[in-house]
């Protein structure tokens, strides 16, 4: 759209201005060099998760759960549930009725909260440990369409021996395998029969989180 042509043409012009400029990815880097910003003033330095806080826990998976977790005033983020929530879950719900979605969030907007209001989806506000969310959870999620830099919330699964299924955004800066240590769906469709695919096998999934 002219408003994101416009936010890029002023983020690239405020970089070459800069004496440096630290992102979280190459694919940042190389974006801004595309736009002309000196690669030499570009500095890559990624962010990560804690491996002793985020690790396995000895506690039973629920099946059919899927997670979702982030901050939720956050634009992509609502905007990523919201697809996952009218677009992606009926798909599931016609072959995996029993599934069911929670929503691990601080901040939910109103949109966000009504979501609640579906069966099967639950959206819990700010939790004290978002742990226990995603070692019960069968399958992680991180379905944004936009968005930049490394995804925490898939590393945080991944840590934590749990399968991810996301959207490419959210796994472009990750140096992961598709198919073999991550699930990443091109479209709606995509990402459903994944999620499908995942919850009839026991296997596939602790295959795919071993691997994470």
């Amino acid at each position: 759209s002219e408003r994101v042509e416009l936010l890029r043409a002023k983020e690239a012009e405020l970089a070459t201005a800069a004496d440096a400029v630290v992102v979280l990815s190459e694919v940042q880097a190389d974006d801004l060099a595309s736009r002309g910003v000196p690669r030499a003033r570009v500095h890559v330095v990624p962010n990560g998760v804690d491996l002793e806080y985020f690790q396995p826990m000895a506690v039973p998976r629920h099946p059919k759960r899927l997670v979702f977790t982030g901050k939720m005033s956050y634009h992509a983020n609502i905007a990523a549930v919201d697809d996952l929530v009218h677009k992606i879950m009926p798909i599931v719900w016609k072959q995996e009725p029993d599934a069911e979605l929670y929503i691990v969030s601080k901040d939910p907007s109103p949109a966000v909260q009504a979501l609640a209001e579906i069966p099967r989806v639950t959206v819990t506000g700010s939790v004290p440990d978002m742990r226990p969310y995603l070692a019960e959870a069968a399958i992680a999620l991180s379905t944004v369409r936009y968005g930049v830099g490394i995804q925490n919330k898939v590393l945080e699964a991944m840590a934590m021996s749990t399968p991810v299924v996301c959207s490419p955004q959210a796994n472009s800066a990750l140096k992961t395998r598709n198919g073999v240590n991550i699930l990443v769906g091109e479209t709606h469709e995509d990402v459903a029969h994944h999620i499908i695919d995942l919850l009839a096998s026991p296997e596939k999934r602790q295959q795919i989180g071993e691997e994470g």
